[in-house]
């Protein structure tokens, strides 16, 4: 489930809150920009050759994920 929640509509990066299951475990849930939304659908939802994890172990300190080979750190 994606939502946009207020960080996103706030957030010039719009950092989209995406939700695995139920969501009870913090572990199921990250946010990422907006412009990786698609490479996450295609590759985990559609095509299945990359797990949650691999997006998730790469989320930055502020618990975004703004892609692969990019800093994880802050702005």
């Amino acid at each position: 489930m994606v939502i946009a929640a207020r960080q996103a509509l706030t957030d010039d990066e719009v950092p989209l809150l995406v939700i695995r299951g139920d969501g009870r475990d913090p572990h199921d849930r990250m946010r990422l920009v907006a412009v990786e939304l698609a490479s996450f659908e295609t590759n985990v939802v559609q095509l299945s050759n990359l797990d949650w994890e691999h997006y998730a172990d790469r989320v930055g300190p502020d618990g975004i994920f703004r892609g692969f080979g990019k800093p994880t750190g802050d702005r």
